[in-house]
């Protein structure tokens, strides 16, 4: 996958495709638990979200997804915290639409011969 970057709160985030190793080692020497394996990580102070490059589709969309989710909340001022039920309910209402639209446009397929020359069956 190319570079895929994305603004939200008008802060630019890069979505990257990450090998393994380098996602475990960046978590254990962020953590006290360590890892044996990551599926994916929202770094905040650089603003890149890493998907493990490995994942199938389907665990790479829910993967971005999770990640997405992440990246709101902290641009949003609210990680780490602990909410009510309600609470988390305003939260995933007012983030669904962004964590489904940059997903969508992330995983879209890439253009076909016909998006460049036109349907040329005639």
């Amino acid at each position: 996958m190319s570079k895929f970057e994305f603004n939200l709160n008008n802060t630019n985030w890069e979505i990257k495709e990450t090998p393994k190793q380098w996602l475990i080692d960046k978590y254990n020497s962020e953590h006290d638990d360590k890892c044996t394996y990551v599926f994916g990580l929202c770094e905040y102070p650089t603003h890149i979200i890493h998907l493990n490059e490995e994942l199938g589709i389907e665990q790479k969309i829910q993967t971005l997804r999770h990640e997405l989710t992440h990246c709101w909340l902290w641009t949003m001022g609210a990680s780490y915290e602990t909410y009510t039920e309600e609470e988390v309910c305003n939260k995933v209402s007012a983030m669904c639409e962004f964590v489904f639209n940059t997903s969508k446009e992330y995983f879209k397929p890439p253009l076909s011969i016909v998006d460049y020359f036109g349907d040329i069956s005639s």
